[in-house]
């Protein structure tokens, strides 16, 4: 069976067809469009709807796709790659997203792999770094990009892909 691959876009932003493609190289992706600023209702039905949860090996988000994908695998028990994940800052006061409080939070069985730019002004490095660092829980590995700021150059995106894909022994699909 091919590995199934769940893609949560930024806010105002989509998946381009180069990191796509990058993406297929190991399994089949879902990566559906949301305009994020309409929702309104409940995030559960709009964003984690079953048909684009079910069979997910791997969820990845970017910004506040970051944040949906996040959200999604502690939801749903699955590893997650997350590009400067906009964790601390819900620029849309989203209900749903509320700052875990630490006596009760449970610990993580699937990893966790961030990817944090320094140079992110958006999303602000440091702040993100300490919310990570107190919120969320192991197994997971953050990675500090010393000179990327909030976008992720497709050399970036790859890399890293490449990097959580070996991590979690998934090779490239045939």
């Amino acid at each position: 069976m091919k590995r199934q691959i769940l893609y949560y876009h930024g806010l105002d932003s989509f998946l381009s067809n180069e990191k796509r493609e990058i993406l297929e190289r190991f399994g089949s992706v879902k990566a559906p469009i949301f305009d994020y600023r309409s929702i309104k209702g409940n995030l559960e039905t709009e964003l984690f709807d079953p048909d684009y949860i079910l069979d997910i090996d791997i969820v990845i988000g970017s910004s506040l796709g970051g944040l949906v994908a996040y959200l999604a695998s502690e939801r749903n028990n699955i590893p997650c790659l997350l590009f400067n994940p906009a964790l601390y800052k819900n620029i849309l006061d989203w209900d749903i997203v509320q700052t875990p409080d630490p006596s009760t939070a449970h610990s993580r069985n699937k990893l966790a792999y961030i990817v944090l730019g320094e140079k992110d002004d958006v999303v602000v490095f440091e702040d993100n770094r300490k919310y990570i660092e107190k919120y969320v829980h192991e197994p997971k590995q953050v990675i500090i990009e010393p000179h990327l700021l909030h976008q992720i150059p497709v050399d970036i995106f790859e890399k890293h892909v490449e990097q959580v894909f070996q991590h979690l022994n998934m090779s490239p699909s045939s």
